[in-house]
Formats: structure tokens, sequence, C-alpha cells
């Protein structure tokens, strides 16, 4: 077929996240240059925003760049938060640069197809540097590699991509973004916690040290053990916390009315996940400690 290069089946990525700026532990003041700065657009390939959001009011901004020929361009974020817990700013290297937000993530992960729309998008638009946080547990070929194409496609009109190598570790050849055109960051896993406490009635008390879509409500005095939450009966769970065997989404707890979740894993401690209900994800050696609670008060 006349202009087609190559054909290859869409994958789906996931995206990835972690504090780099302060991991690295890059200094908070620096010289700043601000009109310089404004100068610069970072076109961000991700899960998208919601530009009605008061964190992307563009008061005082000046107009854009004139190399910008896209629909619109913002700066900084203000008063960002995590689903409303530990607010703050979120800060670049460059606060003043111009922010250009392509979503190509979705609730199933982000499309290779999509990921390629938005490189060529991000390219005509004019944006000066590419930042892509997604990717996979493992390197495809370059051809089969829609980060790689879009990413050489962009170095070719002199683009610069910054995307994540990984964070799939601690095993070898888990870095997925390998292509020596873009600039790689090193993959690391998360150091930031919120932490929390769960108590039950006789005042046991499990430390949550990682992020939930939801929390749990902190006293735990109605709480009932199910090694499969999935299917549940409405009278015996309906205003219970229930203690469920394994992870799962939380719609089987929340169809039958319970009134929030506590789920067994020992792989996942340091992932967040969403849920339909208030849940935590424990370890197994706290779940004993709550089902030793369990069968006391039965």
């Amino acid at each position: 077929m006349k202009g087609v290069v190559s054909v290859f089946p869409s994958k789906i990525l996931h995206p990835r996240t972690t504090r780099s700026w302060d991991f690295l532990g890059f200094p908070v003041t620096v010289n700043r240059n601000p009109p310089l700065e404004s100068d610069v657009i970072v076109g961000m390939l991700d899960t998208g925003i919601w530009p009605e959001s008061e964190s992307f009011n563009d008061q005082g901004l000046g107009p854009p760049p004139l190399k910008w020929k896209g629909d619109c361009v913002n700066l900084n974020v203000r008063g960002a938060s995590l689903y409303g817990l530990a607010g703050g700013t979120a800060r670049g290297g460059v606060p003043s640069a111009r922010l250009a937000v392509y979503k190509v993530c979705w609730s199933f992960g982000c499309a290779e197809q999509d990921i390629l729309a938005a490189f060529d998008d991000a390219i005509a638009d004019g944006v000066d540097i590419i930042s892509i946080s997604i990717g996979s547990s493992f390197a495809f070929d370059y051809f089969l590699d829609a980060i790689a194409i879009g990413s050489f496609h962009a170095m070719k009109k002199r683009v610069l991509t910054s995307a994540s190598g990984g964070n799939s570790g601690p095993y070898h050849g888990t870095v997925g973004n390998v292509a020596p055109w873009m600039l790689i960051s090193a993959a690391s896993s998360t150091d930031r916690h919120i932490i929390d406490t769960l108590v039950t009635g006789d005042q046991r008390r499990v430390v949550v040290s990682y992020f939930m879509r939801y929390t749990v409500m902190q006293s735990c005095k109605r709480l009932t053990e199910f090694s499969d939450c999935t299917q549940l009966d409405e009278k015996s769970v309906k205003g219970k916390i229930v203690l469920c065997g394994y992870i799962d989404d939380g719609t089987g707890a929340y169809l039958a009315g319970a009134k929030g979740a506590v789920m067994l894993d020992d792989a996942s401690l340091d992932t967040s996940f969403s849920f339909l209900l208030p849940a935590i994800v424990v370890s197994y050696s706290n779940g004993k400690k709550l089902m030793q609670y369990i069968n006391k008060t039965m």
C-alpha cells in the first residue's frame, strides 16, 4: 500500500510514575530564567487532564510562544492533590515551561495507536520536548515499538523524547524503553507512602503505609471474613467491613452493601489501586491478626 511503511498489531501499554525530581536529590531552588523557560513547550503523553480544573488556571500567563501551532497550551499545576490527600503543588524542573497534554491512556491502559497519533500531533503542534512515562515490562523490537518509532520521528524533527525506563525490576531485562535516540530515566520503585492505621474493636492496630483509591474506615468493630469476595450475601455483609482472601476490584463487596473491604496480598503492597468502595490491601501476616480478631468476636 502506497505510503505505508509497516503494519503491526497495537499493544496495550501502561503508565508509570515516580517523583523523579526529589528522588534524584535535585535542589528545590535553582537559578531561574522565566522568559527563556516560558518559551519551552513540553508535550506530555499520559492520562490527560481536566482543563477546566482550577489547577490549570492560566491567570498571569502570557500568550503562547509563536512557534505553537496547537489549540491551547498551559503552564504549571497549582493546588494539586492525590485524590484529595497530600495536597500540594506539582512542579517540574522548569516551572515556567508550557505544557501541552495529550491523552493516550484510559482505564484499560494506553493503546499504541493512540500513542503514535499523539507523537504526530505533538510534533506538528511545535513542542520542544516530549515526555512519556509509559511502557511495558520488557523491551520490544524497535520496528514493533510505537514509542521507539514515534520518538525516532520526533528526533528527526529535532524534538527530544524523555521516557521512563520502567519500574518492573529487580530482575534483569525489565527495562521497557531502550531506544538510543531517547533520553531514558533510570528505573526505580517509588519511595513515597501515605501512612494510615487500621484499628479493630479490641484495639489491634495495623499500619497501612501505601495509598489506595479510598481508605477504609479507621474503626473495624464489624469485620467479617470471606476468602472470596466476588459474590457475597447482602444479609451477611451489609454495613460491615469484609476481609477478602485476595485482591479484586471490590465489585462484589460493593453490590452486597459492605461498608468497606480489607484485601490480602503480599505482592502488591507498593501498588495503588482503585476500588468501588473504601478499601485497603494488607499483608497476609497482618491478615492473620485480623482473622484472630474475627474468630474471637464471632
